[in-house]
């Protein structure tokens, strides 16, 4: 089979997502070699984290440049003219916007529904948004969810038949070790988050209980990820707390260099108000660092009983949590044990073999 794997979210403004697609990219040519893979890419974006020459080694892949950046209102059409020229047989989206023009059988990942969850729609984006996914889900031949939870809620709120979604854990790999890329971050412990800047990631609380569980001042919050349109208010309600000097915006980083954060962070904290799958929780406990969590559905399939659980609406709630993993209490080694059992079930080459459910259903 020709399978057309968009991979123009591979670049600097895609955190999580970024990783993921560019995961499914270095596991699925070695796991599937009897199909062939074309990626779309776009040469332009803005990249320090992914090598495109360890794709293209593949003999079974080949790069097609395309623009598009996985954000433009004609992306899909690229992507839509990039399938018919090549002649694809499939299309694999790892975000929704690419596919939602798509003519041929697609294999779509959706990873939540956070515009429409949010008690005031953002206008004409969380409008796009909200068409965008429902379009995408609708038209595919397979839908994949990073969870079970988020299966159950797809199916019902696109009416989709049950055995056209799966859910497929998105994979981990183990971060990797080496030296901090800004040594004097290890001069204090540290909280670490990873990921985007924005309103849902309850960057806010995060600040503000961090203030509440660790008034000594001692501990640091490292935001490890690309500044965005909300960098300078998260920065201001740092300043007006008093914590200027312990809030840390690395910007994008490499992915060479999140390993060693990850390594040497004290506690990871994901308090989101809604997740898909929370990437950098299983990333933690891999590396066997101490994870707080919202107490959603999604986060506790991911992590059981390897998290502190706390409600990402109560300020107190997440300083309890922070102030309990950093103190690392008598069961703490068993949360990390746990964690680490859970990562080590995720791995990558595993994962990539169940995406074989995508290929053997896709019927024009």
């Amino acid at each position: 089979m020709n399978i057309l794997f968009d991979g123009r979210v591979c670049w600097d403004h895609f955190t999580g997502i970024g990783r993921y697609a560019f995961g499914l990219l270095r596991h699925l040519p070695p796991a599937f070699p009897e199909h062939r893979f074309t990626v779309a890419w776009n040469p332009a974006a803005p990249n320090h984290r992914f090598d495109w020459d360890a794709i293209s080694a593949f003999d079974n892949v080949a790069l097609a440049p395309c623009k598009g950046t996985g954000l433009g209102p004609m992306d899909p059409l690229e992507i839509r003219a990039l399938a018919r020229s090549r002649g694809a047989e499939l299309l694999q989206a790892p975000y929704f916007a690419g596919a939602v023009l798509s003519s041929i059988p697609t294999a779509v990942t959706l990873f939540d529904a956070t515009p429409f969850e949010r008690p005031r729609p953002r206008g004409v984006k969380d409008a796009l948004a909200r068409w965008g996914i429902a379009r995408a889900a609708r038209k595919a031949s397979c839908v994949v969810t990073p969870t079970g939870v988020f299966r159950t809620q797809v199916v019902a709120r696109f009416a989709l038949p049950e055995p056209r979604v799966v859910a497929i854990p998105i994979g981990v790999d183990a971060p990797a070790a080496g030296p901090l890329h800004d040594p004097t971050i290890a001069d204090r412990p540290y909280v670490l988050y990873v990921g985007v800047q924005k309103e849902h990631k309850n960057l806010v609380g995060l600040i503000s209980a961090l203030r509440a569980a660790d008034p000594s001042g001692e501990v640091r919050l490292v935001l490890a990820g690309p500044l965005s349109a909300a960098t300078p208010s998260l920065r201001a309600h740092a300043d007006a707390l008093g914590m200027g000097e312990r809030v840390l915006f690395t910007g994008a980083l490499e992915d060479a260099a999140l390993g060693p954060l990850y390594r040497s962070a004290a506690v990871l904290a994901l308090v989101s108000f809604s997740e898909g799958f929370g990437l950098p929780l299983a990333e933690a406990m891999s590396a066997r660092v101490p994870v707080v969590a919202s107490d959603l559905p999604v986060l506790r399939e991911v992590c059981g009983g390897a998290a502190l659980y706390v409600d990402p609406h109560s300020g107190a709630s997440i300083a309890e949590g922070l102030a309990g993993a950093l103190r690392r209490g008598s069961d703490a080694e068993e949360r990390l044990a746990e964690g680490e059992r859970r990562a080590g079930a995720l791995s990558w080459p595993e994962i990539a073999k169940r995406y074989a459910v995508c290929y053997e259903g896709a019927r024009p």
